[in-house]
């Protein structure tokens, strides 16, 4: 609004196609990517519709605002066959590619298992955690960047092992936490599972990217999309989806198995989706124009 002003144009209905193209230009400048961009074209969007819908209007125009288009980044995933290759090396002092590091391998176990962010691993501590011993435990993540980020969560059978070795870490040692590493020494180490893994050169393989594993794991189990979100404690359905694009990926090996038996025994599988579900989610987000509906399911299915 400020560079509008700027230029002149204090009122929305004062707004030019050029005026768009100029703002447009002027985030490029700033070397914004193109998702930021769409962001403040967004929040421009909105106050449009805004103005419109108050009585009396505050505008009585709509403005040409563009969506614009970004380069595909490649979206890498800790595969699951390559998660259990590299765990496996961290915990084996005979393999001589990878340095022995079992508390990382337990770091990584946890992300991938649970679906947390590498902060909220490494700000664990054993008081957040009840019931291990039992049939359904639970903590509270330290998390803080959603309003969700530390609602009560479950633990799932896969993590009780690698968050019972760190608990028996930190009461060993007396660490305030059960990982006594800053991300800067996570990001270390994680660069050297790269090398291992040869991703050096792939700017999103990163330890973020863990995350998405879990969302393979959840959603090869059957999990919907929208339970998905809840646990990854997402604001949006739309970046859960971003998740699931690379789900897919699983599901090419898992067809495998058509091929591994005798096709007489294969019995016909009614297909499933949940783009119809993903889809009415987004619909559903506060501010969502039926144009970014069409335009988001379009990105979807392309």
């Amino acid at each position: 609004m400020e560079f509008l002003e700027e230029r002149g144009k204090p009122d929305i209905d004062m707004v030019e196609s050029e005026d768009i193209d100029k703002l447009t230009d002027h985030l490029r400048a700033k070397k914004l990517s193109p998702s930021s961009i769409n962001k403040y074209l967004g929040a421009l969007r909105v106050v449009n519709t805004v103005a419109l819908k108050r009585i009396p209007p505050l505008a009585t125009i709509t403005l040409p605002i563009p969506h614009v288009a970004g380069k595909r980044i490649e979206k890498w995933w800790l595969r699951p066959d390559d998660h259990k290759r590299v765990v496996t090396a961290l915990r084996d002092p005979r393999d001589l590619e990878l340095v022995t590091d079992p508390l990382f391998a337990d770091v990584i176990d946890i992300i991938v298992y649970q679906g947390l962010r590498v902060e909220e691993v490494l700000r664990m501590d054993k008081r957040m955690f009840h019931g291990l011993d039992g049939k359904s435990p639970w903590f509270n993540p330290a998390g803080t960047k959603t309003s969700d980020a530390q609602n009560a969560i479950p633990v799932y059978p896969e993590s009780v092992d690698p968050i019972n070795r760190a608990i028996q870490r930190q009461e060993e040692n007396r660490w305030s936490r059960m990982f006594p590493l800053t991300p800067r020494q996570a990001g270390d180490r994680w660069n050297h599972v790269r090398e291992y893994l040869g991703v050096t050169d792939i700017p999103t393989a990163t330890m973020k990217s863990l995350r998405r594993t879990f969302a393979w794991y959840a959603n090869s189990r059957g999990m919907p999309t929208a339970t998905l979100q809840k646990v990854l404690r997402h604001k949006g359905i739309a970046t859960t989806a971003g998740y699931l694009e690379l789900v897919g990926a699983g599901e090419l090996e898992q067809s495998r198995r058509y091929f591994e038996q005798d096709s007489t025994t294969i019995q016909q599988e009614a297909p499933k989706s949940n783009v119809g579900a993903i889809i009415r989610a987004y619909a559903e987000t506060p501010g969502v124009t039926p144009e970014d509906v069409a335009r988001f399911a379009k990105e979807l299915m392309t």
